[in-house]
């Protein structure tokens, strides 16, 4: 009797792990058919295809590619500064460059 108990558990045990797998398998079919379907930039295409006057008077959900370009291209760049005491290393055409201790950049001088 205990050997028919332990072969009824092993068998729950077998068909539960067959279900889980086959969720697993109905969960990857359900994903790649929405992948399929997905474009990443979905949200983007509905502002963009907006008319122009209409985008003035939207406030865009995310910011658009251009929009993140245009950002990034006006943002001022600002080199790392060095560290107090540095010691001070030019290249050829006059950047201060990284001395080995304080970091790994570079800044343009003045000159350049």
């Amino acid at each position: 009797m205990h050997g028919l108990k332990d072969m009824l558990i092993k068998e729950k045990n077998h068909l539960e792990e067959i279900i889980s797998k086959v969720k697993a398998e109905l969960r990857l079919k359900q994903i790649s058919g929405i992948l399929r379907d997905y474009e990443d930039d979905e949200i983007e295409q509905v502002y963009l295809y907006t008319h122009m006057e209409r985008q003035h008077l939207i406030t865009p959900v995310e910011p658009t590619l251009k929009q993140l370009l245009d950002c990034w291209i006006n943002e001022t760049y600002k080199g790392k500064e060095f560290q107090e005491g540095a010691t001070v290393i030019l290249s050829e055409k006059g950047e201060r460059v990284w001395d080995g201790v304080s970091g790994f950049y570079a800044v343009f001088s003045e000159t350049s």
